[in-house]
Protein backbone atom coordinates (compact mmCIF):
# COMPACT_ATOMS: atom_id res chain seq x y z
CA UNK A 1 0.00 0.00 0.00
CA UNK A 2 1.18 3.22 -0.62
CA UNK A 3 1.94 6.15 1.78
CA UNK A 4 0.73 9.38 1.18
CA UNK A 5 3.08 10.98 3.80
CA UNK A 6 6.21 9.48 2.05
CA UNK A 7 5.08 11.08 -1.19
CA UNK A 8 4.22 14.47 -0.24
CA UNK A 9 7.35 14.40 1.46
CA UNK A 10 9.31 13.88 -1.77
CA UNK A 11 7.21 16.37 -3.76
CA UNK A 12 8.00 18.82 -1.09
CA UNK A 13 12.21 18.05 -1.31
CA UNK A 14 12.11 18.03 -5.12
CA UNK A 15 9.97 21.48 -5.68
CA UNK A 16 11.51 24.06 -7.37
CA UNK A 17 12.33 27.17 -5.52
CA UNK A 18 13.46 30.65 -7.05
CA UNK A 19 16.36 31.19 -4.92
CA UNK A 20 18.97 30.78 -8.10
CA UNK A 21 16.63 34.04 -9.40
CA UNK A 22 16.76 35.83 -6.22
CA UNK A 23 21.26 35.04 -6.23
CA UNK A 24 21.50 36.10 -9.88
CA UNK A 25 19.09 39.66 -8.89
CA UNK A 26 21.32 39.80 -5.71
CA UNK A 27 24.38 39.33 -7.51
CA UNK A 28 24.53 43.19 -8.82
CA UNK A 29 24.39 43.67 -4.87
CA UNK A 30 27.29 42.22 -4.41
CA UNK A 31 29.14 44.14 -6.76
CA UNK A 32 27.42 47.56 -4.98
CA UNK A 33 29.09 45.98 -1.90
CA UNK A 34 32.22 45.44 -2.97
CA UNK A 35 31.99 48.94 -4.50
CA UNK A 36 30.87 50.70 -1.47
CA UNK A 37 34.01 48.68 0.84
CA UNK A 38 36.43 50.34 -1.11
CA UNK A 39 35.38 53.85 -1.83
CA UNK A 40 35.09 53.84 2.49
CA UNK A 41 39.05 52.19 2.47
CA UNK A 42 37.64 49.50 4.70
CA UNK A 43 40.52 47.29 3.59
CA UNK A 44 43.07 49.17 4.09
CA UNK A 45 41.88 50.06 7.63
CA UNK A 46 41.21 46.48 8.62
CA UNK A 47 44.17 45.44 7.15
CA UNK A 48 46.36 47.84 9.65
CA UNK A 49 44.35 46.07 12.13
CA UNK A 50 41.04 48.14 12.64
CA UNK A 51 39.21 45.28 13.41
CA UNK A 52 36.25 45.93 15.28
CA UNK A 53 32.71 47.99 14.12
CA UNK A 54 33.46 50.76 16.53
CA UNK A 55 36.97 51.51 15.58
CA UNK A 56 35.63 51.27 12.28
CA UNK A 57 32.73 53.95 12.47
CA UNK A 58 35.43 56.02 14.53
CA UNK A 59 38.29 56.25 11.49
CA UNK A 60 35.81 56.73 8.59
CA UNK A 61 32.96 58.49 10.27
CA UNK A 62 30.11 55.70 8.67
CA UNK A 63 27.19 54.58 11.13
CA UNK A 64 28.14 51.39 13.04
CA UNK A 65 24.77 49.71 11.60
CA UNK A 66 25.69 50.51 8.36
CA UNK A 67 29.49 48.94 8.76
CA UNK A 68 27.70 46.14 10.60
CA UNK A 69 25.75 45.22 7.86
CA UNK A 70 28.22 46.03 4.73
CA UNK A 71 30.98 44.13 6.44
CA UNK A 72 28.87 40.86 7.60
CA UNK A 73 28.10 40.76 3.49
CA UNK A 74 31.61 40.85 2.71
CA UNK A 75 32.80 38.11 5.45
CA UNK A 76 30.20 36.06 3.67
CA UNK A 77 31.57 36.54 0.27
CA UNK A 78 35.04 35.77 1.21
CA UNK A 79 36.66 38.98 1.38
CA UNK A 80 36.79 39.49 4.63
CA UNK A 81 37.11 36.80 7.44
CA UNK A 82 34.77 37.46 10.86
CA UNK A 83 34.98 36.34 14.67
CA UNK A 84 32.00 37.43 16.77
CA UNK A 85 32.29 41.49 15.72
CA UNK A 86 35.53 41.61 14.76
CA UNK A 87 36.69 41.57 11.14
CA UNK A 88 39.98 40.53 9.30
CA UNK A 89 41.04 40.85 5.58
CA UNK A 90 41.57 37.59 3.67
CA UNK A 91 44.55 37.34 1.56
CA UNK A 92 42.95 38.41 -2.22
CA UNK A 93 41.57 41.17 -0.04
CA UNK A 94 45.22 42.00 1.59
CA UNK A 95 46.45 41.61 -2.31
CA UNK A 96 44.61 43.60 -4.42
CA UNK A 97 41.97 45.80 -2.22
CA UNK A 98 44.15 47.53 0.27
CA UNK A 99 46.00 50.61 -0.42
CA UNK A 100 48.91 49.24 0.99
CA UNK A 101 49.75 47.11 -1.31
CA UNK A 102 51.65 47.47 -4.52
CA UNK A 103 48.73 45.00 -7.05
CA UNK A 104 46.03 47.16 -6.06
CA UNK A 105 42.97 47.44 -8.01
CA UNK A 106 40.54 49.68 -6.23
CA UNK A 107 40.38 51.82 -9.30
CA UNK A 108 39.60 48.94 -11.18
CA UNK A 109 36.69 48.26 -9.03
CA UNK A 110 35.13 51.77 -9.15
CA UNK A 111 35.73 52.07 -12.58
CA UNK A 112 33.22 48.71 -13.49
CA UNK A 113 30.80 50.60 -11.14
CA UNK A 114 30.66 53.78 -12.65
CA UNK A 115 27.70 54.89 -15.36
CA UNK A 116 29.42 53.95 -18.54
CA UNK A 117 29.73 50.24 -17.70
CA UNK A 118 26.41 49.79 -15.26
CA UNK A 119 24.83 52.05 -18.02
CA UNK A 120 25.59 49.70 -20.80
CA UNK A 121 24.86 46.76 -18.96
CA UNK A 122 20.95 48.03 -17.97
CA UNK A 123 20.52 48.28 -21.59
CA UNK A 124 21.51 44.95 -22.54
CA UNK A 125 18.52 44.06 -23.80
CA UNK A 126 18.05 46.67 -26.62
CA UNK A 127 21.85 46.10 -27.18
CA UNK A 128 20.81 42.38 -27.88
CA UNK A 129 18.42 43.50 -30.20
CA UNK A 130 20.10 45.79 -32.46
CA UNK A 131 23.63 43.89 -31.73
CA UNK A 132 24.86 47.43 -31.27
CA UNK A 133 26.63 49.08 -28.14
CA UNK A 134 23.99 52.40 -26.51
CA UNK A 135 24.95 55.23 -28.08
CA UNK A 136 26.64 56.55 -25.41
CA UNK A 137 29.50 54.25 -25.98
CA UNK A 138 31.59 56.35 -28.46
CA UNK A 139 35.21 56.37 -29.65
CA UNK A 140 35.56 59.56 -27.03
CA UNK A 141 33.82 57.66 -24.63
CA UNK A 142 35.65 54.54 -24.46
CA UNK A 143 38.86 56.41 -24.68
CA UNK A 144 37.99 57.74 -21.46
CA UNK A 145 37.15 54.73 -20.25
CA UNK A 146 40.63 52.72 -21.09
CA UNK A 147 42.69 55.98 -20.15
CA UNK A 148 41.15 55.01 -16.19
CA UNK A 149 42.07 51.87 -16.39
CA UNK A 150 45.35 51.92 -17.00
CA UNK A 151 46.86 51.14 -14.01
CA UNK A 152 44.90 48.66 -12.79
CA UNK A 153 45.11 46.57 -15.85
CA UNK A 154 48.88 46.58 -15.86
CA UNK A 155 48.55 45.24 -12.59
CA UNK A 156 46.32 42.84 -13.47
CA UNK A 157 48.54 41.38 -16.01
CA UNK A 158 52.09 42.50 -14.59
CA UNK A 159 52.83 39.05 -12.89
CA UNK A 160 51.45 36.98 -16.39
CA UNK A 161 54.18 38.97 -18.20
CA UNK A 162 56.39 37.95 -15.91
CA UNK A 163 55.89 34.03 -17.10
CA UNK A 164 55.46 35.03 -21.03
CA UNK A 165 59.25 36.20 -20.33
CA UNK A 166 60.54 33.35 -18.42
CA UNK A 167 59.25 31.46 -21.38
CA UNK A 168 60.41 33.28 -24.08
CA UNK A 169 63.68 33.84 -22.84
CA UNK A 170 63.69 30.15 -21.86
CA UNK A 171 66.06 28.88 -24.57
CA UNK A 172 69.81 30.41 -23.69
CA UNK A 173 70.61 31.91 -27.07
CA UNK A 174 67.14 33.99 -26.92
CA UNK A 175 68.72 37.34 -26.37
CA UNK A 176 68.56 40.78 -28.46
CA UNK A 177 65.18 40.28 -29.25
CA UNK A 178 63.16 42.52 -31.75
CA UNK A 179 59.38 42.61 -30.41
CA UNK A 180 56.48 43.92 -31.62
CA UNK A 181 53.54 44.97 -28.97
CA UNK A 182 50.23 45.54 -30.84
CA UNK A 183 48.23 47.87 -29.18
CA UNK A 184 50.39 48.06 -26.17
CA UNK A 185 48.60 50.06 -23.21
CA UNK A 186 50.91 50.72 -20.74
CA UNK A 187 53.24 47.75 -22.42
CA UNK A 188 53.07 45.57 -19.57
CA UNK A 189 53.74 42.56 -21.27
CA UNK A 190 56.81 43.76 -23.35
CA UNK A 191 58.19 45.91 -20.29
CA UNK A 192 58.71 42.52 -18.80
CA UNK A 193 60.64 41.54 -21.77
CA UNK A 194 62.79 44.49 -22.45
CA UNK A 195 63.72 44.44 -18.18
CA UNK A 196 64.98 40.64 -18.48
CA UNK A 197 67.35 42.03 -21.11
CA UNK A 198 68.84 45.15 -21.87
CA UNK A 199 69.48 44.36 -25.49
CA UNK A 200 66.11 43.69 -26.67
CA UNK A 201 64.52 46.28 -28.87
CA UNK A 202 60.44 46.71 -28.69
CA UNK A 203 57.96 48.69 -31.39
CA UNK A 204 55.12 49.82 -29.83
CA UNK A 205 52.52 50.03 -32.74
CA UNK A 206 49.03 51.91 -30.99
CA UNK A 207 47.61 55.92 -31.27
CA UNK A 208 49.58 58.32 -30.79
CA UNK A 209 47.76 59.41 -27.99
CA UNK A 210 48.14 56.30 -26.16
CA UNK A 211 52.06 56.30 -27.19
CA UNK A 212 52.45 59.71 -25.48
CA UNK A 213 50.15 59.81 -22.86
CA UNK A 214 51.00 56.44 -21.31
CA UNK A 215 53.70 53.70 -22.99
CA UNK A 216 56.28 56.33 -22.85
CA UNK A 217 55.49 57.22 -19.43
CA UNK A 218 55.42 53.03 -18.70
CA UNK A 219 58.57 52.91 -20.07
CA UNK A 220 60.42 55.78 -17.98
CA UNK A 221 59.12 54.78 -15.12
CA UNK A 222 60.55 51.14 -15.47
CA UNK A 223 63.82 52.79 -17.03
CA UNK A 224 64.13 51.21 -20.37
CA UNK A 225 63.17 54.14 -22.58
CA UNK A 226 66.18 53.67 -24.54
CA UNK A 227 65.11 50.37 -25.76
CA UNK A 228 61.30 51.30 -27.43
CA UNK A 229 60.63 53.33 -30.50
CA UNK A 230 57.19 53.91 -31.62
CA UNK A 231 54.71 53.18 -34.38
CA UNK A 232 52.04 55.41 -34.49
CA UNK A 233 48.43 54.63 -35.81
CA UNK A 234 45.22 52.10 -36.15
CA UNK A 235 45.87 49.02 -35.68
CA UNK A 236 43.52 47.52 -37.90
CA UNK A 237 45.32 49.14 -40.69
CA UNK A 238 48.98 49.77 -39.59
CA UNK A 239 51.92 47.89 -41.52
CA UNK A 240 54.31 46.14 -39.64
CA UNK A 241 56.65 45.41 -41.99
CA UNK A 242 58.31 41.84 -43.24
CA UNK A 243 60.20 39.79 -41.23
CA UNK A 244 61.19 42.31 -38.79
CA UNK A 245 60.17 40.59 -35.49
CA UNK A 246 61.51 37.68 -33.38
CA UNK A 247 58.43 38.48 -30.76
CA UNK A 248 55.13 39.96 -31.63
CA UNK A 249 52.79 40.20 -28.41
CA UNK A 250 48.69 40.85 -28.33
CA UNK A 251 48.14 41.59 -24.87
CA UNK A 252 43.85 41.07 -24.48
CA UNK A 253 43.73 42.69 -27.56
CA UNK A 254 41.57 40.40 -29.61
CA UNK A 255 38.31 40.43 -27.54
CA UNK A 256 37.61 43.98 -28.57
CA UNK A 257 37.76 42.87 -32.13
CA UNK A 258 35.53 40.91 -34.50
CA UNK A 259 36.35 37.78 -36.11
CA UNK A 260 37.31 38.93 -39.46
CA UNK A 261 39.27 41.38 -38.06
CA UNK A 262 41.18 38.99 -35.62
CA UNK A 263 42.35 37.09 -38.95
CA UNK A 264 43.61 39.38 -40.70
CA UNK A 265 45.45 40.85 -38.01
CA UNK A 266 47.20 37.29 -37.85
CA UNK A 267 48.06 37.47 -40.92
CA UNK A 268 49.53 40.71 -40.79
CA UNK A 269 51.64 39.50 -37.70
CA UNK A 270 52.88 36.45 -39.46
CA UNK A 271 54.23 38.32 -42.24
CA UNK A 272 56.03 40.86 -39.73
CA UNK A 273 57.52 37.91 -37.67
CA UNK A 274 61.01 36.62 -38.38
CA UNK A 275 61.06 32.32 -39.36
CA UNK A 276 60.65 30.79 -36.18
CA UNK A 277 59.43 33.99 -34.36
CA UNK A 278 56.76 33.85 -32.02
CA UNK A 279 53.22 35.16 -31.35
CA UNK A 280 52.13 35.80 -27.28
CA UNK A 281 48.43 35.98 -27.13
CA UNK A 282 46.84 36.74 -23.78
CA UNK A 283 43.34 36.56 -23.56
CA UNK A 284 40.22 35.33 -21.67
CA UNK A 285 39.40 32.45 -23.36
CA UNK A 286 36.27 30.16 -22.61
CA UNK A 287 35.59 26.21 -23.38
CA UNK A 288 35.10 25.50 -26.52
CA UNK A 289 31.25 24.47 -26.43
CA UNK A 290 31.45 27.82 -24.19
CA UNK A 291 28.96 26.48 -20.99
CA UNK A 292 32.08 25.61 -18.71
CA UNK A 293 33.34 28.75 -16.89
CA UNK A 294 31.25 31.68 -16.35
CA UNK A 295 33.51 34.47 -16.66
CA UNK A 296 34.64 34.25 -20.39
CA UNK A 297 30.70 34.35 -20.78
CA UNK A 298 30.02 37.05 -18.95
CA UNK A 299 32.94 39.34 -20.38
CA UNK A 300 31.73 38.08 -23.73
CA UNK A 301 28.32 39.60 -22.59
CA UNK A 302 30.46 42.85 -21.76
CA UNK A 303 31.81 42.74 -25.07
CA UNK A 304 28.41 42.98 -27.11
CA UNK A 305 27.55 45.56 -24.16
CA UNK A 306 30.81 48.03 -24.82
CA UNK A 307 32.01 46.99 -28.40
CA UNK A 308 30.56 46.77 -32.46
CA UNK A 309 31.92 43.12 -32.63
CA UNK A 310 34.14 42.11 -29.77
CA UNK A 311 33.53 38.41 -28.09
CA UNK A 312 35.47 36.28 -26.44
CA UNK A 313 36.72 33.03 -28.45
CA UNK A 314 37.72 29.72 -28.01
CA UNK A 315 41.15 27.91 -28.24
CA UNK A 316 39.86 25.70 -31.34
CA UNK A 317 38.87 29.29 -33.12
CA UNK A 318 42.58 30.72 -32.32
CA UNK A 319 44.41 27.16 -33.47
CA UNK A 320 42.56 27.56 -36.37
CA UNK A 321 42.96 31.36 -37.13
CA UNK A 322 46.75 30.60 -36.07
CA UNK A 323 47.28 27.93 -38.62
CA UNK A 324 45.41 29.53 -41.29
CA UNK A 325 47.64 32.95 -41.05
CA UNK A 326 50.52 30.51 -41.35
CA UNK A 327 51.51 29.74 -37.60
CA UNK A 328 52.48 25.70 -37.00
CA UNK A 329 52.81 25.32 -33.79
CA UNK A 330 50.62 26.48 -30.60
CA UNK A 331 51.01 25.89 -27.60
CA UNK A 332 49.67 27.17 -24.14
CA UNK A 333 51.31 28.64 -21.03
CA UNK A 334 49.77 28.50 -17.67
CA UNK A 335 49.97 31.74 -16.05
CA UNK A 336 48.60 33.83 -13.49
CA UNK A 337 45.77 35.28 -15.42
CA UNK A 338 41.71 34.56 -16.47
CA UNK A 339 43.28 32.00 -19.05
CA UNK A 340 46.61 30.26 -20.01
CA UNK A 341 48.54 32.49 -22.81
CA UNK A 342 49.26 31.01 -26.31
CA UNK A 343 52.27 30.84 -27.76
CA UNK A 344 52.45 30.41 -31.54
CA UNK A 345 55.34 29.64 -33.55
CA UNK A 346 55.70 30.80 -36.95
CA UNK A 347 57.29 27.94 -39.41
Amino acid sequence: MNNPGAVASQSMTTEIGPMPILETLYGTCQSAVLAAAVELNLFTEIGRGNASTESLAQLTGCSARGLRILMNALAKMGFLGKDGEHYSISPVSAKFLSTDSPSYLGEYVRVHQGEMVRGSWFQLAQTVRSGKPPAFITSESMEQFFAQLVDPLHTLSAAAAEVAARTIYGHPSRRKLEVLDIAAGSGVWSLALARHDAQTRVTVADSAEVIEKITKRFAARDGVAEQYEYLAGDLREIDFGESEYDVAILGHICHGLGVEDNQNLFRRVHRSLKDDGRLLIAEIIPDDERREALFPLLFAVNMLAMTTDGDTYTMSEYRQWLRDAGFKEVMTVEAPSPSPLILARKS
